[in-house]
Order: C-alpha cells, then sequence, then structure tokens
C-alpha cells in the first residue's frame, strides 16, 4: 500500500509520519506534499492507494485533490483532516465516500484506525475483484471449452451452436487459418508389466487440461495466433486460430507445440502431439480434427515429444495376415524363449518402417502373440502375470499402452516373465525341461522314462540319475506325485467317478490307480478321507 500525506503544516505531516507503525498496517510507502496542487502532480505519477488530506489548503482544497483523484484512481480512499468545524466539508466528504473525517488537533490513535479501515477496505475489495475476475476467467473458460468441444461434433446444427458460443469471445474473422491439435499427455517411467493394483479410476489428468489451456494463453503471440480447447481423459483438443502466411504456418505451430511439450515435461510428464490439417473456415474444425486423430495414429510410431502432421506424413501399411503364429507356437513348443524374443523384436523393426498400420491392429496382434505364451504357461500350471490374471485383463491393459516401444517393452517382459517362472523349478536347465514335460503330459498312460528321454534327446540312465541327484527323487515317483495330486483335485470339485479321475491322470487301470492312490492317501479315492 502507499500512502500520500497532505497538508501545509509541517508539524501535522512530521507527526503523523512518525508516530505511526506503517509497516504494521501494511504500507509499504509514505510520501508528503505541503499543497493540493503539489499533491495532484505527485499522485498522476506515483498513483497511491490512500490519501490523507487537510481540507483547507492553497491552490487545490482537499475535497478537489480529493475528487480529482478518486477520478484517475477509482480505488483510493480518503482521509479528511480539517481544523474546523465545517459541515459542508463533512458533506462533501460523505459524497466523497471517505473513509473517516478527523478533526484537528488529531488524535494520533485515531489516525491509525482511519488508516487500518482504509487499508483492510482496499483489501476487501481487491478479494471481491479477484473473485470476479477468477469468475469471468472460469465463465470463459468453460464456453470456450464447451465452443471447442462442439466445432469438432459431426452434427451440423451442434457446429453452428458451437460457431454461436465461439463468436462472443473470438472474431474468428481476423485469422488466416484454423488448426486442430491433439495432445496426449502421459505418464513416466510407465513399468511395462503394473506392478500395483489398478489405480480407482480417477482421472490423473483431471487439472492437466486449465493448465494447459493456461500455457497456451501466456505461451502464443496474440498478434499470430490464438487457443481453445478441451480435455477428454489424458488428451488435450485444442483449435489454434494463426494470423501467418502459410508459408510459416509451420513453423509457427511447430514451435508452438514444442514449446507446450517442453512445459508438459517441467510438469513431469511427457506428450506427444498430432497436427491436424489447417482450414480457413470454422465449419471445417471438423475435418483438421479428424486428421489430426489420424496423425496421432502415427504417434505410435514415435518416440515421446514427437509432433506429427497429418498433411506431411507419408507412410506404408503392413499386411498384419503375413505374420505366422505358427513361428511364436513353435518356439513356445521348443521352449526357446530367444528365439521367441528374436521374432517379436523383427516383427516389431518391420512395424516401425510402415506407421501407417493401424496402432489397433497391431494390439490384437501382440495380444495373440502373448496369449499364445498365456496358455503354454497354463499346460505347465503357471500364472504368466502376478497381477493380470486372464486374456481379458492383459488386453485392457494393452490398450492403454501408448506407442510401439511400449507395447515391444510389454512383449518382451512377458517372454522373461514366462521363462523366469517355467524355469523356477531347480538350477539346472534340463531338470526343468523334464518337469515341464511331465506337467504337460502327465495324462498320458504311455509317458515313461523311456519316452521322455527319447523326447530329449538323452539316454533313459542319465535322465534317471540327474533327476533323482538334483531333486532328491525319482523321476517315477515325482510323476505319481504329479498324477496324484491332479486326481485330488478332480475329486475336490465333485468327481466321484475313479475310472474317470484314473483315465484323466494317465492311468489305463482304475485298480492300479486305487492301489496307487491308497498307498500314498492311506484311503481309497472312493472313500472320503475321514
Amino acid at each position: 500500500m502507499r500512502v500520500l500525506l497532505v497538508d501545509d503544516e509541517f508539524f501535522v505531516r512530521d507527526r503523523i509520519r512518525n508516530q505511526i507503525d506503517w509497516t504494521a498496517l501494511g504500507v509499504r510507502e509514505v510520501r508528503e506534499a505541503d499543497n493540493g496542487a503539489q499533491a495532484l502532480s505527485l499522485a498522476e505519477q506515483w498513483e497511491p492507494n490512500i490519501l490523507i488530506s487537510d481540507v483547507r489548503m492553497p491552490q487545490l482544497d482537499g475535497l478537489a485533490l480529493a475528487e480529482r483523484m478518486c477520478a484517475l484512481s477509482p480505488e483510493c480512499r480518503v482521509i479528511f483532516i480539517s481544523g474546523y468545524a465545517d459541515k459542508s466539508a463533512l458533506h462533501n466528504a460523505i459524497r466523497l465516500h471517505a473513509v473517516s473525517f478527523i478533526e484537528k488537533p488529531i488524535q494520533i490513535e485515531e489516525v491509525r484506525k482511519a488508516v487500518a479501515s482504509a487499508v483492510e477496505s482496499l483489501r476487501e475489495q481487491r478479494e471481491i475483484s479477484r473473485n470476479m475476475s477468477a469468475l469471468r476467467h472460469a465463465n470463459r473458460e468453460r464456453q470456450t471449452a464447451e465452443a471447442a468441444r462442439e466445432l469438432v461434433n459431426p452434427s451440423p446444427s451442434t457446429v453452428d451452436c458451437g460457431v454461436r458460443l465461439l463468436a462472443e469471445h473470438i472474431d474468428v474473422s481476423q485469422y488466416y487459418h484454423m488448426t486442430t491439435i491433439l495432445v496426449r499427455v502421459e505418464s513416466r517411467d510407465v513399468s511395462p508389466i503394473p506392478s500395483s493394483a489398478p489405480k480407482d479410476g480417477k482421472d490423473e489428468w483431471g487439472n492437466m487440461g486449465p493448465r494447459v489451456a493456461a500455457f497456451l494463453e501466456t505461451a502464443l503471440n496474440p498478434d499470430e495466433a490464438t487457443a481453445i480447447g478441451f480435455m477428454v481423459g489424458s488428451v488435450y483438443t485444442a483449435h489454434l486460430f494463426t494470423r501467418v502466411p502459410m508459408l510459416r504456418w509451420r513453423e509457427t505451430i511447430a514451435g508452438c507445440c514444442q514449446k507446450l511439450i517442453r512445459f508438459l515435461s517441467e510438469n513431469g510428464a511427457d506428450a506427444s502431439v498430432a497436427v491436424g490439417q489447417p482450414v480457413t473456415s470454422i465449419r471445417q474444425l471438423g475435418k483438421s480434427y479428424r486428421t489430426a486423430q489420424c496423425a496421432m495414429d502415427h504417434c505410435f510410431y514415435k518416440p515421446p515429444g514427437a509432433v506429427c502432421f497429418s498433411a506431411f506424413s507419408i507412410a506404408r501399411t503392413y499386411d498384419l495376415r503375413v505374420v505366422q503364429l505358427e513361428d511364436y507356437q513353435r518356439a513356445l513348443k521348443n521352449e526357446t524363449p530367444d528365439e521367441l524374443l528374436a521374432l517379436i523384436h523383427d516383427l516389431t523393426a518391420t512395424l516401425r518402417q510402415h506407421e501407417a498400420t493401424p496402432p489397433a491392429a497391431v494390439m490384437r496382434l501382440f495380444n495373440a502373440i502373448i496369449g499364445l505364451m498365456m496358455r503354454a504357461a497354463e499346460q505347465d500350471h503357471i500364472q504368466l502375470f502376478d497381477l493380470l490374471e486372464d486374456s481379458y485383463a492383459v488386453y485392457q491393459h494393452i490398450r492403454q499402452l501408448r506407442r510401439l516401444d511400449e507395447l515391444y517393452a510389454f512383449a518382451r517382459e512377458a517372454v522373461r516373465c514366462y521363462d523366469r517362472k517355467i524355469s523356477a523349478g531347480t538350477n539346472n536347465a534340463v531338470v526343468n525341461r523334464i518337469i515341464r514335460y511331465i506337467r504337460g503330459n502327465y495324462q498320458n498312460p504311455d509317458l515313461s522314462v523311456t519316452l521322455i528321454a527319447d523326447t530329449l534327446k538323452l539316454s533313459p540312465t542319465y535322465v534317471c540319475h540327474l533327476f533323482k541327484n538334483v531333486t532328491g527323487q525319482t523321476l517315477v515317483a515325482y510323476l505319481t506325485d504329479i498324477r496324484l495330486s491332479e486326481a485330488l483335485a478332480l475329486m475336490n470339485v465333485g468327481e466321484t467317478r475313479v475310472k474317470v479321475i484314473a483315465e484323466r491322470v494317465g492311468y489305463r487301470s482304475s485298480n492300479y490307480f486305487s492301489y496307487q492312490f491308497k498307498r500314498r492317501m492311506g484311503y481309497t479315492p472312493s472313500r472320503p478321507e475321514s
């Protein structure tokens, strides 16, 4: 706060200036004048918030000074000092909305209270002004966001409504070109595979829309461009209205997008920006919006921070039907994760050269490949992912991935998970393969040491010896344990027919199955444990 103290009596000014704690009242600076004319000249340059003035002064009296100052600065608060009981002066003070009228000889405490009242009045007025300004700004933001949303609606009547609403805030006739850009905001350092439970559904970008809008408002040169927009989920849609020649259009838009990407990066988020084709009519913004959506597909193949222009994107489409899933099945069957990783790497490298391939189709293909891994893991009684329990959860996760690099990382991590989990049994790779083979083939009544050894291209003696040394039990005992464990599982879900149970766990003879079961469990499979 700034105070101007005006009185033709030096001792009055000196007393007021030196006996009041101005800092405690929130006053930053106090200046003086000894007549009204001098005070007015000073006020025109300095713009005080509070005027403390004598009523009767040479050249220009206090009432005239106050009237002139209030015209210059309507928020200025006035405190009058007078050595006369002048009713006319008092009435004029009331007319000028003076904070106080203090008679001489002055009481310092009375002046201090009057100044405190003036400061409080100014603060209240400024708070009201700020609130009103914020309300007007919020109302304008809501209206322009609604207009921006309606301008991309396929319904002509809705577009007409958006045009009318926007006309209240922007004169679009002064702009040469109009363009829609899509800004996709993304979290950083996202794990390829979820390491925690899904969020509760809250929109983490709920406050990002207003921040992007505010940034564009300050970052754009008002002589060249302005913007309106709205946010849905993590994508901010902005319509840019530019007043630059077409030769400078791309340079201007690219500069704006890069500034926005840097702003988001400084706020802890990555972003990709898709730019639609420029149009010359506000009613054609729907076309610019649709081409921006196509450009966003190209961002799928780019690193974070990419700016993709639809009109300048030249790319080829890859026919995904040529991808042979049998190659992936064979790698899984042969338990060669390196071959599986190589197939995924080659596929990803090919897709990078075909940026016109629809991302949704690529996601479906990767989902099919990962689905093969999940089914292979299930055959070994393994859950591939800890937090993605079924194929639907996996596909939902894939749909949230924003670029090919993330999809590639997810597929690679899925292979690593599969390799780790199927190899988790022992520290011996050969024994692990034996265990996986037994788990996948225990239902075969012909499964034997010889068959297992032939499959692994090893001698039966070596297989038996190695398995016993590593696991501490014979291969035949391990096979029996697996079969009886599966039999118990069948009985727990309500299967009571001994013959059916025996056949489903790899026994041709139900009698031999019953013998083995009783020998191991202490009761027959036809009689529940007491």
